[in-house]
Formats: C-alpha cells, sequence, structure tokens
C-alpha cells in the first residue's frame, strides 16, 4: 500500500511512478491551489522586448496563466512537463504568470529582440 506523494513521481516501480504522475497530474488541473510546487519550479524570463519564456521544471503538465496588464484577460497556457514555451505578448512593463490564482514568477520586458 502507498501513501500518495510527489516522491512516488520517481518511484523505481516504472508503474508506481507512472500512476502517481498521473494522479498529480489529475489533482492540479481540478484543483491547482492544492498542489503545492517547490519554489522555481515555474519560472519566467524575458528573452527579448516582448518575448518570454516559461519553464515547466515539473514532471507533470501545468496549468498557467499569465497577466500583462490590468485591462487585458489573462492568456490561459498549458505548459509541458519539463519544458520550456516561448511567447510574444503585448507586455507594456512587467508580466507575471500565475499557478492556481496564485503569482509565482513575472518579469519585465525587455530591450528591443535583434
Amino acid at each position: 500500500m502507498y501513501t500518495l506523494s510527489r516522491e512516488l513521481a520517481t518511484d523505481a516501480n516504472p508503474l508506481v511512478a507512472r500512476a502517481a504522475q498521473n494522479k498529480w497530474q489529475q489533482i492540479t488541473d481540478v484543483v491547482p491551489r492544492l498542489a503545492s510546487l517547490p519554489a522555481g519550479t515555474l519560472t519566467l524570463v524575458n528573452v527579448c522586448g516582448r518575448k518570454f519564456r516559461i519553464t515547466n521544471g515539473s514532471r507533470i503538465d501545468l496549468s498557467t496563466e499569465l497577466a500583462i496588464s490590468p485591462e487585458r484577460p489573462t492568456l490561459k497556457l498549458r505548459i509541458p512537463a519539463e519544458a520550456t514555451r516561448d511567447i510574444v505578448v503585448a507586455a507594456r512593463d512587467t508580466a507575471r504568470l500565475l499557478f492556481g490564482g496564485r503569482e509565482v514568477a513575472s518579469a519585465a520586458t525587455g530591450g528591443e529582440c535583434r
């Protein structure tokens, strides 16, 4: 018998690891605020100008939101497990990355892209 924990996602038994990853995926999809992510799991950096890079360092896909302005709706983005996604947005000052309604990262717009 197992108790669900993040460590099970790396269990030596591939069946246990896959089951744990699937269960964590379900939890974060249904109730993301209950899935506490270690600091640095999701990062947001400015590449240049209005181009930003979002990195998901976890072993499961994460549904995020990118807030670029108070008067504009947030962009809903699904970032695959252990992947990076580049996005160009109409941010003027700072873009904020949200997970489960909470800000997890932010980055200011940068200089011109070359």
